[in-house]
């Protein structure tokens, strides 16, 4: 998910109504008897891949100690992606490191830790290290996307910040996914650490695990190849949208990663808490940090519970963890069959409401349990539905100033109540989709531009058809006075 957002970060919101349309057409792939379900997995992915365009990605597949890869474009296993919100289940690795160092208590209020982190909520020193941890604090999914358009924002800044916001329920009563949780579980292991948050993930996680390539600096992930981020121009087009650099967001949605690297990781989560290294973490703190506490209220059978930098939920009658990331620019994902010992990972460079409805994740997902691979055409269907709208779009243009030059011809002036009637739908149309807008980055206008970022191809959209009903409604105003007063201009006759 975008760093920030929870399932659907707001700026994806915009497009939601008509994904879910474009969703409900899916296409079921056929079981083949002679291939086991890792390379029909595999399969699924490779080919949802390719009806969303193919865009530079990198995949594995695990069974055991069986993994089967697979990429697409110019990506491989070693190329570098940003991973969003898959950081979270690091930052709830290197929690509970220092939980077992006797560093951090669960349950003791964040505020013993962290004197400075207060919201504008008396009960926000209620929140204790675990309602951080499964998202249940209270702070809110819209606050949490504030920072994104001010990367220099440090984490001591983002937290900083916190003493503004109301929460929106008492801790622990409400699940609202939000990045500020896991932000402010990151300066908290700076400060119970003693060390910065890229120094105790590096000497507490990723190194005991092996994760040899995960990096947590953009600006060296660029130096090694980082994949070029993207957005969709209206459904088979791709628009650059380089990730820029935020520090202050690592904990929550900015580690660097591969698809070789997330491999060994899911690896890590599948197993007992061993790493490269050795014990990383025990067998308790593993099934902790999978045990799904908190209901979502999701109607996705995969996310109905929310662990500790997880979703969790079931799949073909399995029990899954899953979770993904958003950026701009970059989706990733990865799902664990724990019973199976089995997983997905996926990176892609592309992110964006028209193309991703179709997750490559949910394509395989059932494939890997024995299941059919749910095979989706979103990516078509949104292509053809864009084209359909601007086709429509381009036939109400025509159609209206054929009717004007007819009405024109005949020397009768088009109907006012037409043209009224055309600029208030118009107005209308424009207000509802600034509200929207508006509402969906928490009421700040100068927030709007992470929609533009998002999905530029859904804003060009919303304002298009606005913009054409007023020129239309203009027009035919306009027609209407040229031909009175032309017609005043004839009864005179010459002066």
């Amino acid at each position: 998910m975008m760093p920030g957002s929870s399932r659907w970060s707001p700026p994806w919101a915009i497009g939601a109504a008509a994904v879910a349309v474009l969703c409900s057409l899916a296409v079921t792939a056929p079981a083949h008897a002679e291939a086991d379900d890792q390379a029909r997995a595999a399969a699924a992915l490779h080919e949802q891949l390719r009806r969303i365009g193919s865009p530079n990605a990198a995949y594995a597949v695990l069974d055991g100690d069986r993994v089967v890869t697979g990429e697409s474009g110019d990506a491989s296993q070693d190329t570098p992606f940003v991973i969003g919100s898959l950081s979270k289940s690091f930052t709830a690795v290197g929690v509970m490191r220092a939980v077992e160092a006797g560093l951090v208590h669960l349950d003791t209020p964040a505020t013993t830790y962290l004197p400075e982190f207060t919201t504008a909520s008396p009960a926000g020193k209620d929140i204790t290290v675990t309602h951080l941890l499964h998202h249940t604090s209270g702070l809110s999914t819209t606050d949490g996307v504030r920072d994104l358009l001010h990367p220099d924002r440090t984490l001591a800044d983002r937290v900083a910040r916190t003493r503004d916001f109301e929460l929106i329920a008492p801790p622990g009563q409400k699940f609202e996914y939000s990045n500020l949780n896991y932000a402010v579980l990151g300066l908290l292991l700076e400060k119970v650490s003693g060390r910065s948050y890229s120094e105790y993930l590096r000497d507490e996680v990723l190194a005991p695990i092996g994760l040899t390539s995960t990096v947590l600096d953009v600006a060296k992930a660029r130096e090694q190849g980082l994949a070029a981020g993207s957005v969709p121009w209206f459904g088979w087009w791709s628009m650059p949208r380089p990730e820029s650099e935020f520090p202050g967001a690592l904990p929550d949605g900015y580690i660097v990663s591969t698809a070789r690297d997330l491999a060994a990781y899911a690896r890590f989560h599948l197993g007992d808490g061993r790493g490269a290294a050795g014990q990383v973490l025990s067998a308790q703190s593993m099934a902790a940090l999978h045990e799904g506490i908190q209901s979502t209220g999701d109607t996705d059978p995969t996310s109905t519970g929310y662990a500790m930098g997880w979703y969790t939920g079931e799949s073909e009658s399995h029990p899954v963890i899953r979770h993904e990331g958003d950026n701009f620019g970059y989706r990733s994902d990865i799902a664990l069959y724990p019973d199976l010992d089995r997983a997905i990972v996926v990176l892609i460079a592309r992110n964006g409401t028209l193309s991703m409805a179709g997750s490559p994740v949910s394509a395989a997902l059932p494939a890997l349990a024995g299941g059919a691979p749910a095979l989706r055409s979103t990516y078509t269907v949104a292509g053809a539905a864009v084209l359909g709208s601007v086709a429509a779009l381009a036939l109400t243009i025509g159609g209206a100033l054929l009717v004007h030059r007819r009405r024109a011809h005949r020397q009768r002036p088009p109907s006012r109540a037409f043209a009224v009637a055309t600029i208030l739908i118009a107005v209308l149309l424009a207000a509802s989709a600034f509200t929207t807008a508006l509402l969906l980055v928490g009421g700040r206008i100068t927030e709007l531009p992470l929609i533009w970022r998002s999905a530029p191809d859904v804003m060009i959209l919303l304002i298009a058809w606005p913009t054409a009903l007023i020129a239309i409604g203009s027009t035919s105003l306009t027609q209407r006075r040229r031909q009175a007063n032309r017609r005043q201009g004839t009864r005179r006759g010459p002066g």
